[in-house]
């Protein structure tokens, strides 16, 4: 992950002898930093080792937002004092522990240092935190062991995952263990369990196999290169990712869908894959529109394929889009209705006349709480709009506009899935994004209004979330009326119900779907 440039810290005064200040002088100078970006660099230049500095990091912990909740992380994980993380380990506010949590993970996985520095320490403590009776910790102490890369990580996930019901923590023992064995497509705690007493005598990190669940569909239909992951068995349920963004996201959060569909994880093609023919530019303009229209008819395509090479049951999709992508389901049931045998639509916008109503309700927002990295984003969205002054702005208004899919800004799993910058490989070339981001190439979103498009009897679900800033209950309304669905309601998730209100959620699809 790129790093802030050390300047930045110097000019901030959290160079490492920062860590002798106080906490209220800590907060004052965090309060009067500009940019998201300065005041992560205050938290994570301070040296955790300082009681001061120390106790402004666990309120930063307690009350701030994912970002910089994340810096606090990072300092603490350079905490040297054994004695200092035993008193952590017995903090009694959830979020505090939950962020202690990720930081011993942190430093167990260096696995070097002081007594409860090293993985078999981290292990242990990390043990405890499994049981504790918040899920935020337990989901913490899950991922924390993601990194802490001694064989006794293992049986302590399988143990945890076992003794697990809540979906949100078992989740992550699941892709904790992917990520620790390497191995894939064990979908039950026992298959584990059964895995590990056949393999512990031989098991070595260094050794180990490099799986992906699923099986990866790459294919080419009607000019349009497409790419596919599928997981699970039953009717098949086609996945829409939110355009521009990947979708791991989804793949988290419907995995336990998996049990009664097939689930075909969508990648959106990018300009460079529609091939046959290429993309030119729109009239007047020096880029072309992204062809919606075009893409239905290579999906409809698609399902004639797999039905043909029996890659999926000889069924109609049931289609779930997110966002701006149920433009692409809406007009697949427009055009094609006999091959949609239901959508889910989360967050869907009506047209684009509900999608700038969103964009303005998000600078006034953004006014309201006096937030301008909120306010600014909103801007940044209009033609010839605001403009980023900086690299490490441009990343917080990114930043910004994936934190507002979530009601709860304090949630570090807005973080892990936003993810670290990586290197990604887009038509042999490659360029650094975050893990979250797609490359789709330079595009016009085209006009798009539903009630242009042929009223059909398609079963539809639209789900809203009470407190989506860019979308609303009333344009939710629109959407199913004009399909004959109905709104299903989240009152505590603004854009992620499947994540935020996961069983209410669950429960809904799978009686919707069945």
């Amino acid at each position: 992950m790129t790093r802030l440039a050390l300047p930045l810290l110097l000019v901030l005064g959290v160079a490492a002898a920062a860590g002798a200040d106080d906490a209220k002088a800590l907060a004052r100078r965090y309060s009067a930093a500009k940019g998201s970006w300065e005041r992560r660099a205050l938290v994570e230049g301070l040296d955790a080792n300082d009681p001061g500095a120390r106790k402004f990091l666990l309120g930063v912990l307690a009350k701030e937002p994912w970002y910089q909740r994340e810096g606090a992380i990072e300092a603490l994980a350079r905490l040297e004092d054994e004695a200092v993380w035993k008193k952590l380990l017995k903090e009694r506010k959830p979020p505090v522990l939950e962020g202690v949590a990720r930081a011993l993970g942190k430093r167990g996985g260096q696995g070097a240092g002081a007594a409860l520095s090293g993985g078999a320490q981290a292990l242990t403590s990390l043990e405890e935190l499994l049981g504790h009776k918040s899920w935020q910790v337990r989901r913490a102490a899950a991922i924390a062991l993601r990194g802490v890369l001694v064989p006794g990580s293992i049986p302590a996930l399988i143990k945890a995952w076992e003794e697990e019901k809540d979906f949100r923590v078992w989740i992550h023992c699941l892709e904790s263990l992917e990520a620790l064995s390497g191995e894939a497509d064990l979908p039950r705690a026992q298959d584990w369990r059964s895995w590990w007493e056949a393999k512990q005598s031989s098991f070595s990190f260094s050794s180990r196999p490099k799986k992906t669940s699923g099986e990866r569909i790459r294919t080419q239909a009607r000019g349009t290169n497409l790419e596919l992951k599928t997981r699970g068995r039953g009717l098949p349920l086609l996945v829409l990712p939110e355009y521009g963004y990947e979708q791991l996201y989804l793949e988290t959060y419907l995995r336990d869908l998996e049990d009664t569909n097939q689930l075909l994880y969508l990648s959106l093609p990018g300009a460079a894959d529609f091939t046959d023919p290429k993309l030119s530019p729109a009239p007047g303009l020096p880029d072309p529109y992204y062809p919606i229209a075009r893409l239905v008819e290579s999906l409809e395509a698609l399902h004639a394929q797999l039905v043909a090479e029996k890659k999926i049951q000889d069924q109609p999709f049931a289609i779930l889009a997110h966002g701006m992508t149920a433009w692409i389901a809406m007009q697949y049931a427009a055009k094609h209705p006999q091959r949609v045998r239901k959508m889910i639509l989360i967050a869907p916008y009506s047209g684009g006349e509900a999608w700038g109503a969103g964009r303005d309700r998000v600078e006034a927002k953004g006014r309201e709480l006096k937030d301008p990295e909120m306010e600014h984003f909103a801007q940044s969205q209009l033609y010839e709009g605001y403009e980023a002054q900086s690299d490490e702005e441009t990343t917080a208004l990114e930043r910004k506009e994936f934190s507002l899919y979530f009601a709860d800004q304090r949630d570090l799993e807005i973080g892990r899935i936003f993810g670290p910058i990586v290197t990604k490989t887009e038509n042999g070339e490659e360029w650094e994004a975050r893990q979250i981001a797609r490359a789709l190439g330079t595009v016009v979103i085209p006009e798009f209004k539903l009630g242009d498009l042929p009223r059909v009897k398609v079963p539809a679900l639209v789900c809203h979330g009470d407190h989506s800033v860019r979308t609303s209950l009333e344009d939710a309304g629109v959407v199913a009326k004009h399909f004959g669905g109905k709104v299903l309601r989240f009152k505590k998730s603004a854009r992620m119900p499947f994540y935020e209100e996961h069983e209410g959620f669950l429960k809904a699809a799978r009686k919707f779907l069945r």
